[in-house]
């Protein structure tokens, strides 16, 4: 295996300590109105600040009392079915999966490393088998949420072996990994691959030894590097959700194209990693990943050079895409209201055609508008 490379390490644990430590300097203080999903987090984050040695966290048992005190408010936003109140969707199984999961690697992180995290240990299990049969049972709303739910009972089997847990993954398995010939996802989204069907198909496949759920991920991303544009963010245009008008950034595909350039020995994959951390390492939830899959820290590939000039074709999105040294342009022709006669929520309905990057000169949209006019 390649070094460590320390200066990630480093890099990580900074980012984790910028919200980390404002939580441990007043651990009695209770999180009034905050999320169930970012209550989860932060005890990860917390935990995750405890055990590395790189962080100002480490060993601080103002960390396990801050860690404490949001497992308290975590547990009261628990209903009796398991499941949790409030977020985008009351009650949701999905919704919930997203906190079980965070809730299941922080478990992880706790579960012994010493005596002062005994106790977040148990809540945290506590927390985790209750919502376990809601989530063996519960349905979904979009595509991706079948992958985040099965990452769920995936890891709270790693943690608490149950075969009703794998029988239901499975179940969900067998429907087929929703990615089509070119490499995207049927969300066509760069938001829903970068954080919910990337990290949730790679922790299936580590988990259950499935190789070709990470050939799925990395077909995904090897379509993806053809999607970055000049100013470091990824096409959205051709997208079928929220993201298909928003600047989407490159930095949270950072862990997947680091971990697979560091397994593969992918030079591609090596060059978007370094430019995904270009603007820094700003996401606090990269210290628990570096310590519960450890190939992370290691060094990454030498860079391969980025091939120009480049054509492709998105056939499935109708996308066409050219990089050349002086210039970056996308064609798109994809709408699907001629197939489904329709907009609505998860059909992409973006009516920008083109754009165009030359340098410092960006042309950001041209778009088709038809208007209606009373003649008479």
């Amino acid at each position: 295996m390649p070094p460590l490379d320390h200066e990630f390490v480093r890099a990580v644990a900074r980012a984790a300590d910028r919200p980390a430590a404002p939580l441990a300097a007043g651990p009695d203080e209770e999180p009034a109105g905050v999320p169930h999903r970012a209550l989860a987090r932060r005890v990860k984050t917390l935990v995750a600040a405890y055990r590395s040695p790189d962080s100002a966290l480490h060993g601080s048992s103002r960390a396990v009392a801050a860690a404490m005190t949001h497992l308290r408010a975590l547990r009261a936003a628990q209903t009796t079915t398991g499941l949790f109140a409030g977020g985008d969707n009351v009650q949701s199984p999905p919704d919930s999966a997203f906190t079980v999961n965070d809730v299941c690697d922080a478990h992880v992180l706790a579960a012994g490393a010493g005596p002062e995290l005994d106790e977040v240990t148990a809540v945290l299990a506590e927390i985790a088998g209750a919502a376990s049969g809601s989530l063996l049972t519960g349905g979904i709303h979009t595509p991706n949420h079948r992958w985040e739910l099965s990452a769920a009972l995936a890891r709270l089997h790693r943690s608490f072996p149950d075969d009703r847990l794998l029988d239901r993954v499975e179940e969900w398995l067998a429907e087929g990994v929703d990615i089509d010939a070119e490499g995207l996802y049927s969300e066509r989204s760069a938001n829903y691959a970068a954080h919910v069907s990337n990290p949730s198909l790679l922790l299936l496949a580590d988990v259950l030894g499935r190789a070709d759920l990470r050939d799925a991920v990395e077909r995904n991303l090897a379509t993806t590097l053809d999607l970055i544009r000049p100013d470091g963010t990824v096409e959205t245009v051709h997208s079928r959700r929220q993201d298909q008008n928003q600047r989407y950034p490159l930095a949270p595909y950072l862990p997947h194209y680091r971990l697979l350039a560091i397994r593969t020995g992918r030079g591609d994959f090596s060059r978007a990693a370094r430019l995904a951390a270009a603007g820094g390492i700003d996401d606090p939830d990269l210290l628990a990943e570096s310590i519960l899959t450890p190939d992370l820290c290691r060094e990454l590939p030498a860079p391969a050079p980025e091939a120009l000039p480049r054509e492709t074709y998105f056939s499935t999105a109708r996308l066409a895409a050219r990089a050349s040294a002086t210039a970056h342009t996308v064609v798109h022709g994809g709408s699907d209201v001629p197939e489904h006669r329709r907009i609505r929520s998860g059909l992409a309905v973006n009516p920008t055609f083109l754009r165009l990057f030359a340098g410092d000169a960006v042309l950001d949209a041209v778009r088709l508008s038809r208007g209606f006019f009373d003649l008479g």
